[in-house]
């Protein structure tokens, strides 16, 4: 239980790091190294480096499989979802089907893994 508690943590801090980064390219013309000093830029890694933590605690108890394409198919979609919500990008019928898609092929690894 607490490896599932760990990637989900794990795929809300990839997510909000994802949503930091943006935010910092959307924002600042880097014209230097020291750009990258920007506060969302330093958030959106340090949250990066927060999912990391998590997802070697949830290695500990998914098999990696497992964990990996939940980790980046449900991140792919909260990111697109989200994106398409919050910061008015484009999303359509077609993002959605991808969406969907991507959810049916973890699926698919989880069951698979399960079964055997």
């Amino acid at each position: 239980m607490i490896g599932w508690l760990a990637l989900t943590c794990a795929i809300l801090f990839n997510t909000a790091g994802n949503f930091f980064i943006k935010h910092f390219s959307l924002t600042t013309t880097v014209q230097s190294p020291l750009s990258y000093l920007n506060p969302w830029f330093i958030l959106g890694i340090a949250f990066f480096g927060v999912n990391v933590f998590f997802y070697s605690r949830a290695l500990k108890d998914i098999p990696l499989v497992v964990a990996y394409p939940i980790l980046i198919g449900i991140s792919v979609s909260l990111v697109a979802i989200f994106a398409g919500f919050f910061l008015k990008e484009r999303f359509s019928s077609a993002h959605l089907a991808g969406i969907a898609l991507v959810i049916v092929g973890v699926s698919c690894l989880a069951w698979a893994e399960w079964r055997s």
